[in-house]
């Protein structure tokens, strides 16, 4: 322990011994030798010491660690309070404080403020990179937060303004769209309103062409790429619509002469896309009234060339458990698979099996499933 009367030389030792504890996942020692430090240069600096900045964010990164989010939002605010006296309130020496205090706002549920630092951060980016390729993270940024209050307008307008600077920088078939433009099929992936499908759509086929504009491509990275526009329309049950994408894939990979083990890679096993989101999570759930006990369950099942699941049944049990039984076929019944192909049409599959499994962990009990083989049951 430091005394916090302790001679101003102690500081830095101080406070980059609680970065190391910080980094090596030592939360509560890390936050008392950030709180040391802050009082060693508090004592001998003052309040408003330029070196404060970083013992009080990482104070404030600790106490989000330890879920005291109003506690770290006080030192955070202080952090930046000092940051704007020095160096200007449109500085980006304070960026990583105000990620950190959006993350504090957020979990205390106080939205407005949150969205106030999620605003002067783009801000900040604004005023200091203007429209250049160093505007679009911040934007990126803000399209993610503008996602999670729903606001579609606004991520729909950011990221086309990323997509446009990107464009004007490195011309429309650069690699560096396509993580805006995957972005874009992330955050409308759970929001499949019309509007944002159309979006998402366009997204995937402009990827797609990308891809297919390269001098040298991975013949992989092209057929992934196009695969995921059938993947789109069989998620938002046009399934008419993915398997025409899906045959035109296979055409358009025979013709370019791909090798018939990649192909199969993508169409030779029927591939799960989508659990639904009310169910997805279950395995890692209490389930009312169900004592759970460490064991495993697997439930046999087939795919039907529209890829749906049908005669999904529980084939093997060491649980006995009716509610964990019932989970884990709710779960096989709303799954959507990529159906097998054979000869450039979807065909059904029979006999497939996921295994559910509970077992002891570090942490407790740990939940999983996997593929496993009919008939050996090693992992698919």
């Amino acid at each position: 322990n430091v005394d916090p009367d302790a001679s101003e030389a102690l500081y830095w030792p101080t406070l980059r011994y609680a970065l190391a504890l910080e980094t090596l996942g030592q939360v509560d020692a890390a936050h008392r030798h950030f709180t040391q430090a802050i009082r060693i240069s508090e004592n001998h600096f003052g309040p408003f010491n330029p070196d404060l900045v970083e013992a009080l964010t990482g104070h404030g990164r600790t106490l989000i660690a330890q879920g005291r989010y109003e506690e770290a939002e006080t030192s955070l605010l202080q952090a930046q309070s000092i940051t704007h006296r020095n160096a200007g309130v449109f500085t980006t020496e304070q960026i990583i404080i105000l990620r950190h205090l959006s993350q504090a706002y957020t979990a205390q549920g106080k939205l407005i403020a949150a969205d106030k630092v999620q605003r002067l951060a783009l801000a900040v980016f604004e005023d200091t990179y203007g429209d250049t390729p160093e505007l679009v993270p911040a934007l990126q940024d803000w399209a993610k937060w503008n996602a999670r209050l729903s606001r579609f307008a606004k991520v729909s307008d950011s990221l086309n303004k990323a997509l446009e600077i990107l464009e004007q920088a490195y011309g429309p078939n650069d690699m560096r769209l396509v993580e805006t433009l995957d972005l874009i099929v992330k955050l409308y992936r759970f929001h499949p309103s019309r509007g944002n499908a159309v979006d998402g759509q366009r997204a995937l086929r402009r990827i797609a062409k990308i891809y297919a504009n390269q001098p040298y491509v991975d013949q992989a990275d092209l057929l992934k790429a196009r695969t995921r526009i059938g993947d789109w329309y069989m998620l938002a049950q046009a399934n008419t619509h993915a398997i025409a994408q899906y045959s035109r894939v296979i055409e358009q990979s025979v013709q370019d002469n791909v090798d018939q083990q990649l192909i199969d890679d993508f169409f030779g096993d029927p591939k799960m896309l989508f659990v639904d989101r009310s169910r997805r999570e279950f395995w890692g759930k209490k389930i009312s009234g169900a004592t759970i006990d460490p064991g495993y369950l697997i439930v046999q099942y087939d795919v039907r060339k529209n890829g749906r699941t049908a005669n999904f049944r529980v084939v093997e049990d060491t649980m006995n458990n009716p509610a964990m039984s019932k989970a884990a076929l709710a779960k096989v019944e709303s799954a959507i698979f990529r159906p097998r192909f054979e000869n450039g049409k979807p065909v059904d599959t029979q006999g497939l099996r996921i295994l559910f499994e509970i077992k002891p962990g570090g942490k407790g009990l740990e939940f999983g499933s996997r593929f496993v083989d009919k008939e050996t049951q090693t992992n698919r």
